[in-house]
């Protein structure tokens, strides 16, 4: 069952990462473009993307929901091997990285399905298409590598644990060996996972404070409507 959902999952980034959202006209010469029907020919200006486009609000939750979670999972994985002397907070940083994991599990299902719905904000103009392809592999591939995380998160489990000690949840794999192998490629997969949202975070400023453009604003809450409402 995990290698068909895994199947379809990197079929439906692939997807995402090869084909535009929208298509683009290019123009030649002095930002004109001409078309011909029969004898006429009409001259069409090109104009240029620089509006300030936005993600729908349920993205922008989706989005900043998961990013806390990511970032705290984190740094409470990576500190709790400072803590493994310590029985009682070992095993509260445990609980709470494996809830909180579970809930990002099922945001990342619903964040994937829901790209196929949601308008995406085209990329400004003044980027390169290169870097534009460059963009949609990235974020498919954030996206493959969360898939990877969470699912060896899971099957890593030697024994059940419990959701905020509310309910437990059973490990579905009771295999040293299996368990072993996903161990590693949970470590594996959080290095790069750390790896890819720092460079996620680091393009973001870098197109807000250095290229001057709106990408980090299309995925940033309009405080003031907030505070409003």
């Amino acid at each position: 069952m995990p290698s068909v959902i895994s199947s379809i999952f990197i079929m439906g980034t692939l997807l995402l990462a090869v084909f535009p959202c929208q298509s683009q006209i290019k123009v030649s010469g002095d930002n004109m473009s001409t078309l011909d029907s029969g004898q006429n020919q009409k001259a069409i200006p090109h104009v240029q993307n620089t509006s300030t486009q936005q993600y729908d609000a349920f993205s922008k939750w989706l989005h900043w929901i998961m990013a806390v979670i990511i970032i705290y999972a984190t740094i409470a994985g990576y500190g709790m091997l400072f803590v493994m002397d310590m029985p009682q907070l070992f095993h509260v940083l445990s609980t709470l990285n494996m809830s909180f994991a579970t809930i990002a599990s099922v945001l990342l299902i619903v964040r994937w399905g829901w790209s196929f719905f949601r308008k995406t904000p085209e990329l400004p103009d003044t980027i390169p298409n290169t870097q534009k392809s460059m963009a949609k592999l990235a974020h498919g591939t954030l996206y493959l590598v969360m898939f990877v995380v969470f699912v060896s998160g899971f099957l890593m489990l030697k024994h059940e644990y419990p959701f905020f000690w509310l309910f437990t949840i059973p490990n579905p794999i009771s295999n040293a060996e299996v368990n072993a192998f996903f161990f590693m490629v949970h470590r594996f997969g959080c290095a790069t996972l750390a790896s890819l949202v720092l460079l996620h975070a680091l393009a973001a400023l870098k197109h807000h404070f250095v290229n001057k453009n709106d990408v980090l604003k299309s995925m940033a809450f309009n405080l003031s409507k907030l505070s409003r409402s």
